[in-house]
């Protein structure tokens, strides 16, 4: 990994200093995601591990909040929600992050937060407060529909998160009756 991603990714505030300091540019240098999501820039590293003081600085630095990696999904804001915990949602949210992008196929980020089962490794509580918290913001659209009609509400159902299908539904009152382009509705997922 490149010293400035690395650097980004630990949260190793000086280093990072002093890399930006010698070689400004390097706040936008790419390099191999670890997660096989294809390149991202430091702000995606930062974002991957919580980095809230590395986030910081390299946004003052003048870091792209809106760069995509990976097949152009992954901005540091989905990074930060769907990987870590969502220590530097808000900070990225105060400072301009756009919760309302869409991915390939339409795909929000409230999607990506639900359509994937969770792990050991990616503890529920941490995709539950991410999603609270782009709630909060207000400009989520929690009942987009993806390219295939299915919503945020629809995904979380079919992998079976109920936790997030709860929050979804109380806290954003998702409509639990849009159905996708094939008809199927939330309620009718197994």
């Amino acid at each position: 990994m490149a010293p400035v991603h690395k650097a980004a990714q630990l949260n190793a505030v000086q280093g990072l200093i002093r890399l930006l300091d010698d070689e400004p540019d390097l706040v936008h240098a790419w390099h191999d995601l670890p997660w096989s999501l294809g390149k991202g820039q430091p702000l995606h590293f930062a974002s991957f591990s919580a980095s809230v003081q590395a986030t910081q600085l390299l946004l003052d630095r003048g870091a792209v909040i809106t760069a995509r990696a990976g097949e152009g999904s992954w901005t540091p804001l989905v990074v930060a929600c769907v990987f870590s915990s969502a220590a530097t949602v808000p900070l990225l949210l105060a400072r301009g992050a756009d919760p309302t992008m869409v991915g390939r196929n339409g795909m929000t980020v409230l999607m990506l937060l639900a359509r994937e089962r969770l792990t050991d490794r990616y503890s529920i509580f941490s995709r539950v407060a991410a999603i609270r918290l782009l709630l909060e913001d207000g400009r989520v659209p929690v009942d987009a529909k993806d390219s295939q009609g299915r919503t945020a509400l629809w995904y979380a159902c079919k992998a079976g998160q109920v936790d997030v299908a709860r929050v979804l539904l109380l806290e954003g009152r998702a409509d639990h009756t849009i159905a996708d382009n094939e008809g199927r509705r939330p309620a009718d997922l197994k």
